[in-house]
């Protein structure tokens, strides 16, 4: 989640050392829980990669938060796996971690609350 939440330009401008910021990024089975109601981003690119099976990441709202950062002035490619799961290949009826994020969303307003 934060490699994607670091490509917002509002999250760069209030986290990373002034000037710097990162020339891509890539996610790797990272979940969509928010969305930015400002959708611009530092311009860099970034690479989404999870498994087709995975019931860990709402593929839909993934889907949706990729055309946000577009929106934003980022070029997204997404890869999905067919047939992977997530959590390195463990059933997600025994999540090892005892949470499942799917279901958890939230917005975020321009100053950074919730509306």
């Amino acid at each position: 989640m934060a490699t994607m939440y670091a490509l917002m330009t509002d999250v760069a401008d209030r986290m990373a050392p002034p000037g710097l910021r990162y020339a891509g990024h890539v996610s790797f089975y990272g979940p969509c829980v928010a969305r930015f109601e400002d959708h611009r981003t530092t311009g860099a690119p970034l690479l989404m990669l999870y498994g087709g099976d995975d019931q860990v990441i709402d593929h839909e709202r993934c889907s949706a938060f990729a055309d946000d950062l577009r929106a934003g002035g980022s070029e997204v490619d997404v890869v999905v796996y067919p047939g992977a799961v997530g959590q390195s290949g463990w059933p997600v009826r025994a999540p090892p971690f005892g949470r499942n994020v799917s279901p958890a969303t939230s917005r975020l307003a321009r100053d950074g609350t919730r509306p």
